[in-house]
């Protein structure tokens, strides 16, 4: 494929990150897979040291595999992954963490609907989607005495938050036998 002067450019920037921003079929992904082979071949760059985020787990192995082929099937350690397994990456490494250790969707939501109920917000909807709107809705009143009460619950249910998430760090770690 022949590459336009955008591209090109694209492809031999040198120092920094880089963006490319173009429509499907423009060649992005063209565009990324030879600036990493540059940046190893006519930078000198290693591998190890380049990180390539997307937004979807197909784009990142379709960069991938269109990378090894340019490389000849070598398998170089440069990381390609999407915005979710990049950052669960970073806390698997550095803290340790599994798929178990993170809280599921059901588990926030509880969390969230405990400390609106013991915060004393008033909730019809269970949703979470309801108790977000009627705080938005009493923090964007020019009431101050409304602003105080909401500042006071606000810290009030960060700390039952805060209580809630430690409680359930705490009993993670003794299912695993850590020391605590």
């Amino acid at each position: 494929m022949e590459c336009n002067k955008e591209q090109k450019e694209a492809i031999m920037h040198r120092d920094g990150p880089a963006m490319v921003l173009a429509g499907p079929g423009a060649g992005k992904t063209y565009v990324i897979t030879n600036r990493v082979k540059a940046l190893i071949d006519e930078y000198g760059v290693k591998p190890e040291q380049i990180l390539v985020v997307t937004f979807s787990k197909a784009a990142a192995v379709e960069m991938k595999e269109r990378f090894e082929m340019m490389t000849g099937g070598r398998r170089l350690p440069v990381r390609f992954g999407t915005f979710h397994s990049v950052f669960f990456q970073i806390l698997r490494l550095a803290y340790h963490y599994e798929v178990k250790d993170i809280a599921t969707p059901a588990l926030k939501y509880r969390f969230l609907e405990e400390t609106l109920n013991e915060t004393g917000y008033e909730v019809d909807d269970k949703k979470v989607i309801q108790p977000l709107k009627s705080v938005i809705r009493m923090a964007t009143k020019n009431d101050e005495e409304l602003e105080r009460k909401n500042k006071e619950k606000e810290h009030e249910a960060f700390q039952i938050c805060q209580e809630k998430i430690r409680k359930h760090e705490l009993h993670r770690r003794c299912r695993r036998g850590a020391h605590v």
